[in-house]
């Protein structure tokens, strides 16, 4: 674990860009199905949406959710995208802290 700690710490600069790529690449993920949504198209799979907010797209995913108004009704999305937000922050401040 220390050598993973170490390089963390060496590369925040790319770590923070990837995390925001992974936040943006999920927002747009929700967007894209909410525009899908209401044309009654083809959709963006629920997994796939956890999915991305499981891995560092979480904040996108929350943000999508307010600014769209998007999944806001489903309970997986509701309990599942701040856990995986809360849980995203915790494990950032206990290596970076």
């Amino acid at each position: 674990m220390n050598m993973l700690t170490d390089f963390l710490h060496k590369h925040v600069l790319a770590v923070a860009i990837a995390v925001a790529a992974m936040c943006v690449i999920t927002f747009l993920a929700f967007v894209i199905d909410k525009i899908k949504a209401m044309n009654s198209s083809w959709r963006i799979s629920e997994r796939t949406l956890l999915t991305l907010c499981f891995f560092y797209g979480a904040l996108g995913g929350m943000l999508a959710m307010y600014f769209v108004n998007h999944k806001t009704r489903k309970p997986k999305f509701y309990c599942l995208v701040p856990l995986f937000l809360a849980i995203q922050i915790i494990l950032g401040c206990i290596v970076y802290m």
